[in-house]
């Protein structure tokens, strides 16, 4: 969907992907949901140079991700996934 390559992503734990994301300098940037599945993609801001993904499930349970802002596509969703925010 982001056209990333696996190897550079860096899976985050709850925690600090939890503190990153409320952080006051952390913006969101943008929101993807599945149709038919409720999950959820939103895309944080944190560095100048650095984002964090948050996959959240149909019940709840929250996924963090660190990607590097030059490893984000900026094409359109594909797929099932739709821009929301």
């Amino acid at each position: 969907m982001f056209g990333i390559d696996p190897e550079n992503i860096e899976s985050l734990s709850w925690s600090l992907g939890t503190r990153v994301t409320t952080d006051d300098d952390a913006s969101r940037e943008f929101t993807l949901e599945c149709r038919g599945s409720n999950r959820e993609i939103t895309a944080f801001a944190v560095t100048e140079y650095t984002m964090v993904l948050r996959l959240r499930t149909p019940v709840g349970r929250e996924k963090f991700y660190g990607v590097a802002n030059d490893d984000i596509d900026d094409r359109q969703a594909a797929g099932n996934w739709i821009h929301t925010a």
